[in-house]
């Protein structure tokens, strides 16, 4: 099974014949869903030999995975930036939130989200793939980030991945779900930095007059 890290590693010309697979399968999966895509159709638009995309990639599963670890690191590793993680608590968390918006709002993004939520259920391993490679990485950057903040006594948290999860779950709620059916169109009117400012305000400070 191939990764994005073992791509980077072949010849240009290899490198190249890889992403066209990727490409032609992120395609194929948006378009028809993960479990109706088959190795035929991605390998037809793709081009090439079958024998290479099942070298390359071994089954369906495994070209997912390798699109997962792909965007996990192009898209999610925006997440990651050390520059966030260095700054106080309620600037990093404001600019966290404003990149996690800007992420999941993201039409591409909101369509694996959809392939994941629908056939999940019918594909355990498509949502273990899904998480580790994006939002659970996420989660855990994070999560380490309140265990240096609580080591500096600027936080106060009894459970930092639960208080990771909470956070990221605040400040993705005001406009995630109705994206996700569907219901965000150019009428809806959309202030990213007013939610996630409020969010951050309620997870530091709550929602008490002070």
């Amino acid at each position: 099974m191939t990764s994005a890290v073992s791509i980077k590693a072949m010849t240009p010309r290899g490198r190249e014949r890889a992403e066209r697979i990727l490409a032609a399968a992120t395609a194929v999966f948006l378009e028809q869903g993960y479990g109706a895509a088959t190795m035929g159709e991605i390998g037809r638009r793709a081009g090439g030999s079958m024998q290479t995309l099942y070298r390359l990639f071994g089954s369906k599963e495994g070209l997912f995975q390798a699109i997962m670890a792909q965007k996990g690191a192009t898209v999610y590793g925006q997440m990651e930036d050390p520059a966030i993680y260095e700054k106080p608590p309620e600037q990093a968390l404001f600019e966290l939130g404003i990149r996690l918006n800007e992420l999941i709002l993201n039409p591409e993004t909101l369509a694996t989200h959809r392939i994941v939520m629908l056939e999940g259920p019918h594909h355990p391993e498509l949502q273990r793939i899904f998480h580790d490679s994006g939002p659970g990485r996420t989660r855990q950057v994070l999560a380490r980030y309140f265990a240096a903040e609580c080591q500096r006594g600027r936080l106060r948290l009894a459970n930092v991945d639960a208080a990771a999860g909470q956070f990221l779950d605040m400040v993705k709620g005001a406009y995630f779900l109705p994206a996700i059916l569907g219901r965000l169109d150019a009428s809806t009117e959309i202030d990213i930095p007013g939610s996630v400012r409020q969010a951050v305000d309620i997870f530091l400070y709550g929602a008490l007059t002070r």
